[in-house]
């Protein structure tokens, strides 16, 4: 009896190791299934392909930017974005200047030489991918391999930003004519008032 108790103390034990220990595994998601990855055929055509089919050695759909995807709780599909959100695809790529990460806790992490302030996405406004391009019309050259994420961004706060740095160029910009000006008809007056003195000068000596 005693040792029943123990095999069956020793079985609870293990389950609710096995429960925790996959509950401590963080949300990610993936833009396609587990064993696919994205194909780009032209400039915003992408499909999700089995690796089976790409024809790139060394194509590993678990591993994205050296993680091991099973490493986290993997959810798969593109993200829902809201209404005033747009979906972006973001390339990362060694020659680019993207910052693109996952965190240990499932975040990404997302800056860009546009948006050098980090932007922080749970796994409900992002998926990432792996991405073979077979085109020529892009940034990245044809049969070459990317890291790949789509992005639910609000873009209107990015517009109103550009917005208002025009606006402050622009008033810059004519406050420098401004005070161009100012200082050209200032130098002119002084030279006037300088010759008039001369003269008057000249005048008096006279």
């Amino acid at each position: 009896m005693i040792v029943k108790q123990r095999i069956f103390l020793l079985i609870l034990a293990e389950i609710v190791y096995f429960t925790t220990a996959q509950k401590t595994k963080y949300d990610i998601r993936k833009c396609c299934g587990i064993t696919e990855v994205l194909k780009e055929d032209a400039p915003g055509s992408r499909k999700c392909v089995p690796v089976e089919n790409i024809g790139v050695i060394g194509l590993n759909s678990k591993r994205w930017r050296g993680l091991d995807l099973k490493d986290f709780a993997i959810n798969h599909g593109n993200p829902t974005c809201e209404a005033r959100e747009q979906l972006i695809p973001i390339y990362y790529h060694v020659r680019d200047e993207n910052s693109l990460n996952i965190t240990e806790n499932g975040t990404l992490e997302y800056s860009s030489t546009v948006r050098r302030e980090p932007v922080h996405l749970s796994y409900l406004k992002y998926c990432i991918d792996t991405i073979v391009i077979s085109h020529n019309y892009s940034h990245i050259e044809e049969g070459d391999v990317s890291e790949f994420a789509f992005i639910c961004l609000d873009i209107s706060r990015s517009i109103r930003k550009i917005v208002l740095l025009d606006i402050f160029c622009y008033l810059a910009s004519l406050f420098a004519i401004l005070l161009s000006y100012f200082l050209s008809i200032s130098i002119k007056v002084i030279g006037y008032l300088l010759r008039d003195t001369v003269k008057q000068t000249k005048f008096k000596e006279c």
